[in-house]
């Protein structure tokens, strides 16, 4: 008789599985990460309770037509998810009563405690007039809290205690000209943010959408593996190992990178130019807690007791996008330029004007994550923070999910950001189809 497969060994084959399918109905190296990401925050209300820590909301940013809401679609069925097409104004509490019965709609909070909430597009909420998305964006304010009361005119004082989790969907233009607004909320939101795909794997979309015949049963299957893996995750004990200290160090900086990186700048035009007058950063708390858990329930998703290097790569990855992207995409240019940034360089690498790159430096040196050097023959160069730098040159590499998941079985721990000779092949990593 065959020994039966460790449970461990179990998650790690089905999630492979999970991949593979993935790969024959996108040719997006990132929905692989959008798809473990949204797993692990859907799957990780149990690991924020169990220390009192922030619960993990998650946004997926993406362009129009891309693979996002499909991955998001995979998690329908599942017992812990409510899904939802947007929300509106009234969406958590309501204060309508039926005339004719008497009765008070039903509130969507309480249908939410102990669940996930998917967002399929939130687009449509920062659609609607400027008032309507503040009061929305004041009330997950309160409810992150786990309470919230709210008055009514026809009910009176409604309170409804629930913790839940995120998962919704959003353009990167919607994104970017609502910052302001979600800015409002803290770091309560973590954000996932693709690039665009290049030429060979957009051509390679276009050939599987073209010339797949069995796409929808492709696709129902994969639905059915996520869904049997996420109940497993959810009703199997998990016994959890500590972080190493190096692992530990390593998040306590990915928590001050994220940190420094959102803080808030105003700017006031001098002479000029416009110069930060006026900043305000968090403190690094919040988002360390949410980063642990995010990479304990991605251990766990991989059927691993502790984080390894792979987990913390996508924890890297999120803090990167969680960053605003005009900083972000400055960021991103010292992955080809590790010794150092002139504002030229930086300016033809995100194809913006002199001026407006020269504002986004200044307000990167504000937030303490890059320091102007002494002037060259070129101009001045900018480089990394010393504390920061191994977390911002790298740049980011297709990962190769399946290699990660075999070394479950032999454990190993791969390095992270290792591409597979598939993935070297594609080059920087793509966006959704």
């Amino acid at each position: 008789m065959t020994a039966p497969t460790p449970p461990d060994a179990a998650l790690a084959a089905r999630l492979g599985q999970i991949h593979a399918l993935q790969d024959e109905v996108t040719s997006s190296p990132s929905s692989h990460d959008v798809l473990e990401l949204t797993l692990a925050t859907a799957t990780s209300l149990d690991l924020s309770m169990e220390d009192d820590s922030p619960l993990l909301w998650l946004i997926i940013v993406g362009p129009p037509g891309s693979d996002k809401t499909q991955t998001l679609l995979t998690l329908r069925g599942t017992s812990n998810t409510e899904f939802l097409d947007t929300l509106t104004d009234h969406a958590f509490v309501t204060g309508y009563v039926n005339d004719k019965t008497g009765k008070a709609a039903e509130d969507l909070l309480p249908k939410l405690n102990g669940k996930c909430l998917l967002i399929k597009d939130l687009t449509t909420l920062f659609s609607l007039r400027e008032d309507s998305v503040k009061k929305i964006l004041g009330d997950l304010q309160s409810i992150y809290d786990g309470a919230y009361a709210k008055a009514t005119g026809t009910r009176g004082v409604v309170r409804h205690s629930s913790q839940f989790t995120i998962v919704g969907c959003v353009t990167p233009m919607t994104l970017h000209r609502h910052h302001r607004y979600m800015s409002s909320i803290g770091g309560r939101f973590l954000n996932y943010r693709g690039v665009e795909l290049n030429e060979a794997e957009m051509q390679e979309g276009f050939e599987l959408l073209l010339k797949t015949q069995d796409r929808k049963s492709k696709i129902q299957q994969l639905q059915h593996l996520v869904v049997e893996h996420m109940e497993d995750i959810l009703t199997s004990p998990f016994q959890r190992s500590p972080e190493s200290a190096q692992h530990q160090d390593r998040l306590r900086r990915l928590a001050r990178l994220l940190a420094q990186g959102r803080t808030v700048i105003r700017s006031e035009k001098v002479v000029g130019t416009y110069e930060p007058v006026e900043s305000q950063m968090e403190h690094p708390f919040r988002a360390l807690q949410q980063l642990r858990t995010l990479g304990r329930a991605l251990a766990r998703l991989h059927g691993r007791a502790a984080v390894t290097e792979h987990e913390l790569e996508l924890v890297r990855r999120v803090v990167l996008s969680s960053i605003p992207a005009d900083r972000a995409n400055v960021l991103a240019q010292f992955n080809n330029h590790p010794h150092g940034l002139t504002v030229k360089t930086c300016a033809d690498g995100i194809r913006k004007s002199v001026q407006w790159t020269t504002q986004l430096l200044k307000e990167l040196e504000t937030c303490r994550l890059i320091a102007k050097g002494p002037k060259t023959f070129t101009g001045a160069l900018y480089r990394p923070a010393p504390n920061f730098a191994d977390l911002i040159v790298p740049p980011i590499t297709p990962l190769d999910h399946t290699l990660d998941l075999a070394s479950v079985a032999l454990n190993k721990n791969p390095q992270w950001g290792t591409p597979s000779l598939s993935d070297k092949k594609r080059g920087t990593m793509g966006s959704f189809v």
